[in-house]
């Protein structure tokens, strides 16, 4: 089974859904891909290794990784909305870009509030006429 994982947020930053898209890569018979963000979580700005060496974050055990860009969280509100405004954005025009050649059996999308970052899978889902599961943590 071949699966589009999206979430804003994926390795190198520290959440569940890395451990979940590892063990589907690895039992299940699964392909899976993952369409996320640049990594900001934590301190709000790119964290510099990945500014060095974009290529190297674009694996993770095995596990295509595609990056679209987004304005980094910074340390106000201001930039924290427009960090949740530019994924959803990026994710659903440069993200569907990115995918279009590829063939997904489903889409998982993992995220965290606000809910309004799920609409790049929602799009997805539409356009490739596949299933969509939503784990959400809040």
């Amino acid at each position: 089974m071949r699966v589009l994982i999206i979430s804003q947020y994926f390795w190198p930053e520290n959440f569940r859904v890395n451990d979940l898209a590892s063990f589907l890569n690895k039992h299940n018979n699964c392909k899976v891909t993952v369409l996320t963000g640049q990594p900001n979580y934590g301190e709000g700005k790119l964290y510099p290794e990945f500014k060095k060496n974009k290529k190297f974050f674009s694996n993770f055990e095995g596990i295509e990784v595609i990056r679209v860009p987004i304005i980094p969280r910074g340390n106000n509100l201001f930039f924290l909305f427009l960090n949740y405004l530019s994924f959803v954005l990026f994710c659903s025009t440069l993200g569907i870009i990115k995918v279009r050649q590829k063939e997904f059996d489903k889409i998982f999308f993992f995220g965290t509030s606000p809910m309004t970052s799920v609409i790049p899978g929602i799009i997805i889902s539409k356009i490739k006429r596949i299933p969509i599961s939503i784990w959400v943590l809040d």
